[in-house]
């Protein structure tokens, strides 16, 4: 609560929509509230201040701390921190160094109570706060990403042996779509995984109706849907179908061919096949002819009793798909439930969902007494990346926070639409506006960068400041209303200060032979080229920002090869390391001395001599060693075993200082395996080969995704991934189609996923399905945006060259969207 006196003419506390582009302040304008609120009285533990990363909250914190300590020691700088911090409508507060320094004492000394965290880290509180009404175990936890798959592996295979078998032979066939391969379990499991997400941000009351097959055009509905097709009168009315004459007087071929094409597809009940091609496509588009051949009134009469035949089998296999789900999403996810309660072990969704259900616990009216604490103010950093659960969490709190009492409380709500990348994890950037018109929070924006100079900010604004006229939407002209809602919140960047700077476009090498995603000589160039500016400018900070984990390290090993140390960010297996991936054999070889290849890397590496086995060959030097290893790593625990390892290791000088950083990534995840460890040692090794560590160093030269350098900036941005797809033009998810209210966003219906040509056939699936890829499509937008706006002097845009035989071409990617 503000100490300060109630009157008629009390200064009402502001309540904002603060909508800020990229570098213009976001971390200083969240600061200044928290401190100015602060300083008309706010204790620490009123404020509720909310960020989507640790990293960012820890940010936001310590430059509260920073301003406080400098104004505490500067007369200067206190009175214009009291401008700074000054809220709208309210006097500008004291400028002293000592009122400075007694808001610092103060906060230093509730600092264990001040709200500055994760929307995660505070439902973690509530959810300890009330268990026992959550129906969580006593000695709950959230469980790390092994723990969780394990978990979730057992639910699936729970479900599997109690499925029918129609049930999994419509799971199996739509998992697989006709692909031959291995790795069913784990598509299952990423489907499964994927549905239970969805089913938990409905709250339809019938959900029946959620799993229901969509309806199909109402001229291929027929007279009868519920009846059966009778096959036989349809294929013999194809087959007496009367084909047009050619020039030469005979029967047209062309025409016959897709009469007979179109049977054929029947009669395999090849259902799609028949409504893309031929005759059906034609029928379905309403066009009059085929190859300039009129089609008359009965021949479109035949072929739309087939077309609305093969539509009802659709429906009825989407049907029989959408049954099958609904029983195993159903399954699996009680499944999971009472096996994450019986190891009292949660992922964060899985209790944001607990929070979120029919009465949320942040409804409570003892909420903050079992919190003990009471907030009066709150502020939303990063709303964007909010998921639509967390919202429904977070919801009633809000409600009760803004009810009234504008003289005692304040709202900031901080959001940037444009730089939302995390709709594949459900972030919803539409709930800030939604948000703002709800509460009445005053909006504002900040778009005055004091990041980037003109040069980068003037790129930026050609290649989103006329977003909708970009010839690239001529390859997708669907998406183009996409790409209009996209730019209505991007308005022309602007630089605070006279920054020096330049943007360079170039085209490197072409893979012709390469497929996929991979560009093995492009990735090599863009190593030599990085080096070269680099070593022009040693002393600036270096961001290579890419879109795959795969190209980080392929990329730093490149920068490395040429003498050119890179901080290498993309979380990656340890068992990158040589030195870790040694250790790991010997953990093998304790589990089964007879793994030949684990004994040979073992005995080959400077730790088989050190452990006792110098050579492959020695079978029962290998027994022993193994057995050993065995007996020390039940008394003593991997985490001291392992030490001992890389203490001897870097006494010898067998590691250098990358293999020694990922060395103790290894002893890190041995003492936390310790609080659980099995009896089988492979448990272990499973377990770090399961685990993904950064390898970040304080060189200049940074390798990252540039999802992980959100809320990062550097002197000089390189993009090297611009040949990549600008999408995948497969949506957000991968089994199913999800129809959302366009108003709440809360998913309606479930559909199984139906190709793209075939989704017209259901105007409820073609409309999830544009959903679904405009989702997609605003999630690839915002990286752009993301990556170019972390430069602040140079930005490099490394191209693929164009193909020597089909010249220029535009292409639907970051290249196309740029050039």
């Amino acid at each position: 609560m503000i100490d300060r006196p109630s009157s008629p003419d009390s200064v009402l506390l502001p309540r904002e929509l603060v909508l800020a582009s990229a570098g213009t302040g976001k971390t200083f304008a969240l600061s200044s509230r928290l401190i100015g609120l602060m300083a008309l009285g706010a204790p620490p533990d009123t404020l509720l201040a909310s960020t989507f990363t640790r990293k960012a909250a820890g940010e936001i914190l310590a430059r509260v701390l920073d301003r406080l300590a400098e104004a505490s020691l500067d007369s200067d700088t206190a009175k214009a921190l009291s401008e700074q911090i000054r809220l709208p409508g309210s006097p500008a507060p004291a400028s002293s160094r000592e009122f400075y320094s007694n808001l610092l004492r103060k906060l230093v000394r509730d600092l264990h109570r001040a709200n500055v965290g994760t929307l995660d880290s505070f439902f973690i509180r509530i959810a300890g706060s009330f268990a026992g009404e959550l129906g969580l175990p006593p000695d709950w936890s959230i469980s790390d990403e092994p723990t969780a798959q394990r978990l979730e592996s057992e639910a699936l295979q729970e479900v599997l042996s109690r499925a029918r078998p129609r049930e999994m032979a419509e799971l199996i066939r739509m998992t697989m779509r006709g692909e031959s391969g291995r790795g069913v379990h784990q598509r299952l499991l990423g489907q499964l995984t994927e549905l239970r997400a969805l089913i938990h941000q409905q709250r339809l009351p019938d959900q029946d109706r959620l799993w229901e097959a969509p309806e199909p055009r109402p001229e291929l509905r027929g007279d009868n849907p519920a009846a059966p097709p009778d096959w036989d009168r349809i294929l013999s009315g194809l087959r007496a179908i009367s084909i047009p004459q050619g020039a030469t007087g005979k029967p047209d071929g062309n025409f016959q061919k897709a009469v007979d094409t179109g049977i054929d597809a029947l009669e395999r009940e090849a259902w799609g096949r028949f409504c893309t091609i031929g005759l059906g496509a034609k029928v379905l588009a309403g066009e009059d002819t085929f190859r300039k051949k009129p089609i008359t009134d009965e021949t479109r009469a035949v072929v739309l009793s087939a077309l609305q035949a093969a539509t009802q089998a659709i429906r009825e296999s989407l049907g029989g798909q959408g049954r099958a789900l609904r029983a195993l999403v159903t399954g699996f996810d009680a499944a999971l439930k009472k096996i994450q309660r019986r190891e009292g072990s949660y992922r964060f969704h899985d209790i944001t969902f607990l929070l979120a259900g029919s009465e949320p616990m942040t409804a409570r009216s003892d909420l903050w007494y079992r919190l003990d604490q009471t907030a009066h103010h709150l502020l939303l950093d990063e709303f964007q990346d909010t998921s639509r659960p967390q919202w429904e969490a977070l919801d009633p709190l809000t409600s009760e926070l803004l009810s009234g009492h504008g003289e005692e409380r304040s709202a900031l709500v901080v959001a940037d639409p444009k730089q939302s990348i995390y709709g594949w994890r459900g972030a919803e950037p539409s709930l800030a506006g939604a948000i703002g018109t709800r509460f009445a929070l005053k909006r504002r924006t900040l778009d005055l960068s004091y990041r980037s100079s003109q040069a980068v900010l003037e790129v930026v604004n050609q290649v989103f400041g006329h977003l909708p006229d970009n010839p690239i939407w001529q390859l997708r002209p669907g998406l183009r209303g996409a790409a209009e809602a996209w730019s209505q919140e991007f308005s022309d960047h602007h630089p605070a200060k006279d920054l020096p700077g330049y943007v360079s476009v170039e085209a490197g090498p072409r893979d012709p032979d390469s497929k996929g995603s991979d560009r093995p000589t492009l990735m090599a160039w863009v190593a030599r080229r990085v080096g070269e500016i680099h070593q022009r400018a040693p002393n600036h900070t270096l961001g290579v920002l890419v879109r795959r984990n795969a190209a980080v390290a392929r990329l730093t090993a490149g920068l490395r090869a040429r003498g050119i140390e890179a901080s290498e960010e993309g979380a990656s297996s340890l068992t990158d390391s040589p030195a870790v991936s040694t250790c790991l054999a010997a953990l093998r070889l304790s589990d089964h001395p007879g793994d030949s290849i684990a004994r040979y890397q073992l005995s080959q590496s400077p730790l088989g001599p050190i452990l006792g086995l110098p050579t492959h060959d020695d079978a029962p030097q290998a027994q022993r060693v193994a057995l050993r290893l065995r007996r020390d790593l039940l008394g003593r625990g991997y985490g001291e075993i392992l030490e001992g390892w890389i203490q001897e290791l870097w006494e010898k000088a067998f590691v250098d200082d990358r293999d020694l950083a990922r060395l103790s990534q290894l002893l890190e995840l041995a003492h936390r395996w310790d609080a659980r460890a099995t009896l089988r040692p492979n448990d272990f090794v499973r377990f770090v080969q399961s685990e993904s560590m950064e390898a970040p160093s304080d060189a200049r030269v940074r390798v990252m995704t540039v999802h992980q350098a959100k809320g990062l900036e550097f002197d000089i941005v390189v993009l090297p991934e611009l040949h990549l797809g600008l999408t995948k033009g497969q949506g957000l998810y991968r089994s199913v189609l999800p129809l959302r209210d366009p108003e709440t966003g809360q998913v309606l219906r479930i559909f199984p996923s139906l190709k793209q040509d075939l989704r017209p056939l259901f105007p409820e699936m073609e409309k999830a399905g544009q959903q679904d890829r405009e989702g997609e499509l605003h999630d690839a937008l915002g990286v752009a945006y993301v990556a170019m706006t972390r430069a602040r002097h140079a930005l490099h845009l490394f191209l693929e060259g164009d193909d020597p035989d089909e010249g220029p071409k535009l292409r639907f990617s970051f290249a196309g969207l740029i050039r």
